[in-house]
């Protein structure tokens, strides 16, 4: 397997790597592919870097710096790969009712890192009974895996946070699904802070190390024996002030 680098710094950029994940697709090529993400990542095609009519042979990594996350705000992204790694970056700023957050694989999900903030979930499904709450998209989504292929697909999440993510309306959805079984998802630390209701996060049967629950207003099922902690944590700052800034939620 050959090793392949991009660093992301414009629109520009962002379209070639579009451009040479879909040759090596095309050529059915096996290549690790590892994707170095600025601060502040300019708009691009990142919600088309997924083919669901089958998985490619790529590994495919995108990271920020462990310093610097790589903030990507009103971006949704959307990955299909052999195996994915996302590391050390921030979606923000979602409000369209798709999940802001897509992976399809078909070995393995990593999410290093990883916080989720001041998105909204929101049913593309208007009208009906207003008494009645509407589903929305995850705003996670693992999936849909194909040829039952979810079987063999391990999640592992660490460091991954929930924080100031809201919900358009009473409409009800899920923080994650990660469409495997919860024997193959294993998250190190997780992160669920001030989120609405209507945003549930349903973890039980998966092996959950440590948990940090803060004015989270939603439901969420953990293991009996996962640790949960309140401490500060030097995160937090900075990813609530992000909720904070996020855009306001566009009217129906």
């Amino acid at each position: 397997m050959s090793i392949e680098t991009h660093t992301i710094t414009d629109r520009k950029s962002a379209r070639e790597l579009l451009k040479r994940m879909e040759a090596w697709v095309a050529a059915d090529t096996r290549v690790r592919l590892e994707v170095a993400l600025p601060a502040s990542v300019p708009a691009g095609p990142w919600d088309e870097l997924a083919w669901m009519d089958d998985v490619p042979q790529l590994e495919l990594i995108l990271a920020g710096r462990p310093d610097r996350p790589a903030v990507m705000d009103g971006l949704p992204l959307a990955l299909c790969a052999r195996r994915v790694t996302l590391r050390d970056v921030v979606i923000t700023g979602n409000h369209s009712g798709a999940p802001a957050l897509q992976i399809l694989a078909s070995e393995a999900v990593t999410l290093e890192r990883v916080a989720l903030v001041g998105n909204t979930i929101r049913s593309r499904q208007r009208g009906g009974d207003p008494s009645k709450a509407r589903k929305a998209e995850p705003m996670v989504q693992f999936g849909p895996f194909l040829d039952g292929r979810a079987r063999g697909v391990t999640v592992r999440l660490d460091d991954v946070w929930f924080v100031g993510n809201r919900s358009h309306g009473g409409d009800m959805g899920h923080l994650l699904s990660s469409g495997v079984q919860s024997s193959r998802l294993r998250v190190g630390r997780i992160g669920v802070v001030d989120n609405d209701a209507g945003l549930d996060l349903h973890l039980e049967g998966a092996r959950v190390e440590s948990a940090l629950v803060r004015d989270h207003r939603g439901t969420i099922t953990l293991s009996s024996d996962v640790r949960t902690y309140d401490a500060a944590d030097n995160s937090l700052p900075f990813l609530m002030e992000l909720a904070e800034s996020a855009a306001p939620v566009p009217g129906p």
